[in-house]
């Protein structure tokens, strides 16, 4: 029997894929802004090979002139016959760079050498990829200019730059359907994601103001939608929407946030009226200072932090547990009959006058 297996092995035919006829690579620009890239195409005429995505590569490396570091990137097949194949470099600061390509193909390979210029930019930085920032790490930091975003759902849509509604609607509805399949009806809606940015309300973008009330009020509207709905239906529902004391008062560049707080605040009154007479009861929560993961950033050991200290009259941030029992009041039967407010829990914040 082994005998046998030899020689039928032996006796395989050898297929050996052709060599291309010819690669040329072209390159998309001498100069870029720092965070863009450019883009190197090898064109292969006749490629030859079987299966291009596996029976060809390009790769290459890059680095900026007189730097140490080498970055190594791998391209990819841009065409189901493997006549295309494409690279690109990201130049992450100002700078003369080059470059080096290799494409691949069985025992066949061509080197292609090159480089490119990044500016500045003439808009200011780019913002680059997305990291997770060093110092608080749960949050998005944008490398190139270091502005950071809170992680959640929302965000995530708008950073990824899914601004379809129909993804982002699509994604709370399965949440629902697997909060029915498993437990076989909704009681609780806690509506808590949320994202800010500091910047003068003059010199804001309006990109950043409609991401703040994307992730602050649509996003909130939406889940009442689809879980309000059901509870409706069910005649039984408590929704909890997070709020803020920016709703009330005037925070230093903070409009979006507050504005779109100032929006959810409303929203809960109106749903509240809308709902009443079904058994579904809807309240918001205003939260003074929690030093929370988004929050934090914005006052941990700064100014802002002080002043929020000195004028709350408890003299202190308030605790994530002193959170829990306003929200569990609000959902629990002893709120029965209350609907369409907004409980402030701020250490006295709103209250504050003279504290000394």
């Amino acid at each position: 029997m082994f005998r046998h297996l030899c020689v039928g092995i032996l006796t395989l035919p050898l297929v050996l894929a052709a060599a291309p006829a010819e690669v040329s690579f072209s390159q998309s620009a001498p100069r870029v802004e720092a965070y863009d890239f450019v883009e190197v195409a090898a064109v292969v005429a006749a490629p030859g090979t079987g299966n291009p995505f596996t029976g060809a590569t390009l790769a290459g490396s890059f680095s900026k002139r007189g730097a140490a570091e080498t970055l190594h990137v791998d391209g990819f097949c841009d065409a189901p016959d493997g006549s295309v194949f494409r690279i690109r470099f990201m130049p992450s600061a100002p700078g003369d760079y080059t470059y080096s390509v290799v494409y691949r193909q069985g025992d066949f390979s061509k080197t292609y050498q090159g480089a490119f210029q990044a500016t500045a930019g003439a808009h200011g930085a780019r913002r680059g990829p997305i990291r997770v920032d060093p110092q608080y790490p749960w949050h998005f930091i944008w490398e190139g200019t270091g502005e950071h975003y809170f992680f959640n759902g929302t965000t995530a849509f708008w950073l990824m730059g899914w601004r379809d509604e129909r993804f982002i609607r699509g994604s709370i509805q399965r949440l629902h359907d697997a909060v029915i399949e498993t437990f076989g009806k909704v009681d609780i809606l806690v509506n808590g994601a949320g994202m800010t940015k500091k910047m003068p309300t003059l010199e804001m973008d309006e990109a950043d103001w409609s991401k703040i009330f994307e992730t602050n009020l649509t996003g909130t509207m939406r889940a009442c939608q689809i879980f309000g709905r059901t509870m409706a239906s069910a005649h039984y529902g408590r929704i909890i929407n997070i709020a803020s004391i920016t709703a009330f008062l005037g925070f230093y560049q903070v409009a979006p946030y507050a504005a779109s707080k100032s929006a959810v605040a409303s929203l809960t009154k109106t749903l509240a009226i809308e709902l009443a007479e079904t058994g579904v009861n809807v309240n918001a929560l205003a939260p003074g200072l929690f030093p929370t993961d988004m929050s934090l950033p914005l006052v941990d050991g700064m100014p802002r932090g002080n002043e929020i200290l000195m004028r709350t009259p408890m003299h202190r941030f308030g605790k994530g547990r002193e959170i829990v029992g306003p929200a569990i009041f609000l959902a629990s039967e002893a709120a029965a009959f209350v609907t369409g407010e907004v409980v402030v829990v701020d250490g006295g914040y709103l209250a504050s006058g003279v504290n000394c």
